[in-house]
């Protein structure tokens, strides 16, 4: 980012279309244009959840779309945006926000069982049956209510593939 863009940055002028569109190709992440904390990140974090909890869900799905415009892009935010997704029927968009959320932390109960959910909902049982597989081996004292969800997809996801592969 070059100085003057800096400059406008730190004074907190406004920038044009074509020096945010140079800061953005270079790699900074608008959090930190914005000088945002990891705190600051946390709390809206926490706003988008209790918006969510409360059943505004295009309040919630701005706040994490806002959250990961920004670069805030961890598996929390990531898990949030594809349950807001599934939520609305968006099960394509689903998949790839549980993908990025896996990506980012691979031991994301909650991101592996509600991917799982979604697959279940698009016929691909051998997909959700290995995240099922992958979030009860996260969990296995059965401690995390998210686990023994998805015991039960488990269940239900078994008996439908042999319910398939047995012969009517």
């Amino acid at each position: 980012m070059n100085a003057i863009v800096q400059e406008k940055i730190n004074r907190g002028d406004p920038l044009t279309s074509d020096e945010l569109t140079h800061v953005l190709m270079s790699g900074v992440k608008l959090k930190d244009v914005f000088k945002l904390s990891e705190q600051d990140l946390s709390n809206l974090s926490v706003v988008g959840y209790e918006l969510f909890n409360q059943g505004k869900y295009e309040d919630a799905r701005l706040i994490f779309q806002g959250l990961n415009a920004l670069g805030h892009d961890d598996s929390f935010v990531q898990t949030a945006l594809g349950t807001i997704a599934a939520r609305d029927g968006e099960l394509e968009k689903a998949v790839e926000f549980f993908n990025r959320a896996v990506d980012s932390d691979p031991e994301d109960i909650s991101a592996l069982t509600n991917r799982a959910e979604v697959y279940l909902k698009l016929n691909c049982f051998d997909k959700a049956a290995e995240d099922l597989k992958a979030a009860i081996d996260l969990d296995p004292d059965d401690e995390s209510s998210l686990s023994s969800r998805a015991r039960v997809l488990s269940m239900i996801t078994r008996e439908l593939i042999e319910s398939m592969q047995t012969p009517a």
